[in-house]
């Protein structure tokens, strides 16, 4: 058994040090200097180092990181430091407790994610004090589920439960104890975080003292797989503050565009809708600019065909009134989307433009009418819309050669 423990392990409030220099050697970018003292905690286990200091009389050298090289912890310095000098290493505690942060807020996630897909065990993983990223392997995860966890780890949060941590013999772990594959196999002892009843680990990264400390957990993005989700997220000041700008940035288009704040979901696929629907229009466009419009010769009638995503059937008449028609000719405009639209104009032709097209909108589903020259109609709940659209016109051809 350990009879002695990492200090960011007993006290990770701890943030000053007297250390000895055991070396320092250049590199192409920065100095590796180590010291005698186990007290700096080095990148490893899906976390990053820590950062700081090392004061050496009035002198600051900036530690930059902390990696464990050969087994050997090693901080990444921007100066040489003298062997066998002392110093004082002060650790960037910013960077430590938001780090600290994100790995509790990372456990209580995995913990909350695994009580609803029991088959999920932890893949890659990555915490720092920008933020967390966690994988979880071995079950399709619902979107719902995943935020269902998020509003898990804040309740669990806000109940500021004790979090502690205790040193065992890895042949005796309790199944209940969270630990990655063939950790028992590696160390003869292993140290177990544990957060109240709500999770208990296998880690040896640093932890917060009290979930309280963690203060919000936010899920920023997410990438679900057919086995697996990963999830990035922040927590504390910087999670609030993507919250703040988020609320912010919905209650300025309010203003711009009257929405209730619980409409935000609808608002926001309406506008994807509605994105959609102009890269459609603009590639329509791209198509008339290429090709020119779609005109057919229909035994000696000029036959004008278009499908028109995005456009409404107000807009359909606008363009169709600022076409001039000579001679006998036919024009048939579709647009599609939730319901699909049609309008279909005729000029000289032998009958009234309901003959040509209204047989065929209503043996499809649709509803339509009109005056003598213009016939509008629609559809709803379509499928397939591309197809209704190439039934209306290969019907037009059929009346229009055959009359």
């Amino acid at each position: 058994m350990m009879t002695s423990l990492p200090p960011y392990w007993v006290d990770p409030l701890k943030d000053q040090f007297t250390v000895t220099i055991a070396d320092s050697r250049p590199t192409e970018e920065h100095f590796e200097t180590t010291i005698e003292e186990n007290v700096v905690k080095a990148a490893g286990g899906g976390q990053a180092g820590d950062r700081g200091i090392l004061r050496i009389d009035q002198e600051e050298f900036v530690v930059l990181d902390t990696i464990l090289r050969d087994s050997v912890v090693v901080m990444l310095t921007e100066k040489c430091a003298t062997k066998g000098m002392k110093a004082t290493l002060i650790i960037d505690m910013d960077w430590r407790l938001s780090t600290m942060r994100n790995h509790t807020a990372e456990h209580l996630f995995a913990a909350a994610l695994k009580e609803r897909y029991p088959a999920l065990s932890p893949g890659a993983m990555w915490i720092d004090g920008d933020h967390g990223t966690v994988e979880m392997v071995g079950a399709r995860v619902g979107l719902r589920d995943l935020f269902s966890a998020e509003k898990s780890v804040q309740n669990t949060i806000l109940r500021d439960i004790p979090v502690s941590t205790e040193i065992v013999k890895a042949s005796e772990l309790d199944k209940s104890i969270r630990v990655r594959e063939g950790v028992e196999a590696k160390h003869e002892t292993v140290r177990v975080v544990r957060i109240g009843d709500s999770d208990a680990a296998a880690c040896s990264g640093t932890h917060v003292l009290r979930t309280g400390d963690i203060g919000v957990f936010k899920i920023i993005d997410y990438k679900m797989e057919e086995e697996s989700v990963h999830v990035e997220f922040l927590t504390g000041n910087r999670a609030v503050t993507i919250l703040y700008d988020l609320f912010n940035a919905a209650l300025e288009r309010r203003r711009s565009h009257p929405f209730e704040l619980e409409q935000l979901g609808a608002v926001l696929d309406k506008g994807k809708q509605v994105t959609s629907e102009l890269a459609k229009v603009m590639e329509k466009m791209e198509h008339l600019l290429d090709r020119g419009p779609t005109v057919e010769d229909i035994g000696g009638i000029s036959f004008r065909h278009e499908f028109l995503p995005g456009f409404e059937v107000s807009s359909l008449k606008r363009i169709l009134k600022n076409i001039t028609l000579d001679g006998p000719s036919a024009i048939l405009y579709f647009a599609p989307g939730e319901k699909c639209n049609l309008v279909f104009w005729s000029n000289d032709l032998p009958h009234e433009a309901t003959f040509y097209i209204n047989d065929e909108v209503t043996k499809l589903g649709g509803k339509g009418g009109g005056s003598k020259q213009v016939y509008t109609g629609g559809f709803s709940d379509v499928d397939n819309p591309e197809g209704i659209y190439d039934d209306l016109v290969e019907q037009v051809r059929a009346h229009l050669l055959h009359g």
